[in-house]
């Protein structure tokens, strides 16, 4: 499950009321925290060890139209990241961020699992593991 970051949420008021435009991103970057982050953004972004935001192609492939029923968004395809060359320490949350390094973010969750991230280990999202659920 995941929220979405108030960055997001004055911009689609800023979309809505007053027809200020923002740019939608045809990648996104799916990063990995050790430290979850919140509506404001924080948290501890993972370092070191090899490790970059795993980038997604912003289609409907990927990301599948809304469900009208339950006004739920899922990734369709596997994310996955290169192998840890060194730890990344027990991996948290995550958000989706509008760049491969800095930028902002749209939404950020909390894993069902934390996960440590050693030497060699692999990480991934499989398919409709992240899921994005609007009130």
């Amino acid at each position: 499950m995941a929220g979405k970051s108030d960055w997001l949420e004055n911009a689609f008021l800023d979309q809505i009321l007053g027809a200020v435009s923002f740019p939608v991103a045809a990648t996104v970057w799916v990063a990995l925290y050790t430290t979850t982050p919140s509506e404001t953004g924080g948290g501890v972004e993972v370092t070191g060890g090899g490790y970059a935001r795993a980038a997604v192609v912003n289609n409907t492939t990927n990301w599948p139209v809304a469900s009208t029923a339950s006004l739920t968004k899922f990734n369709a395809v596997s994310i996955g990241y290169v192998q840890a060359s060194a730890s990344w320490g027990t991996v948290s949350g995550f958000a989706i961020m509008s760049a491969s390094a800095a930028g902002n973010m749209y939404y950020f969750g909390t894993l069902s699992t934390a996960r440590a991230i050693e030497i060699g280990d692999t990480c991934q999202f499989a398919s409709r593991d992240i899921l994005i659920t609007e009130e």
